[in-house]
């Protein structure tokens, strides 16, 4: 089975994700990993970098990962579930209630710890959450 960068040359440049286009610099067919580029490091054959062996790190053309496939799907949640909730400045979380998801995916919880039901329609929005137990 063909591996593909099998038929490169050093010169050549080959693409890495987060790096842009970067140079073979030295092929060693001795070694495991044969190929090494200008950002230092050695890859096998297959674009696979010597460090983790499982994902190729590098590839013969660009490619863009449109930002969408980062985004999370926001959770339904239903009005008053249980949440802790905590900002990146505080050193433990509180027990509130939520309330909705904000524009930004921010979680929206009841001020106080009160519900739907007590509180006035007041809320506070939080950095983090997760369900609490």
């Amino acid at each position: 089975m063909k591996k593909i960068f099998e038929d490169y040359k050093v010169g050549e440049k080959v693409w890495k994700y987060g790096a842009g286009w970067i140079e073979i610099t030295e092929i060693n067919n001795e070694s495991a990993y044969p190929i090494a580029c200008s950002d230092g490091y050695t890859y096998s054959m297959d674009g696979k970098l010597h460090v983790n062996n499982r994902l190729a790190s590098i590839f013969p053309n660009e490619f863009k990962i449109p930002k969408e496939a980062f985004i999370k799907p926001l959770p339904k949640l239903e009005v008053d579930t249980k949440v802790l909730v905590w900002d990146d400045f505080m050193g433990q979380s509180v027990k509130r209630y939520f309330s909705h998801f904000n524009k930004d995916g921010k979680v929206v919880c009841f001020h106080e710890g009160k519900t739907s039901w007590s509180a006035d329609n007041q809320t506070t929005t939080w950095d983090n959450w997760e369900l609490a137990q």
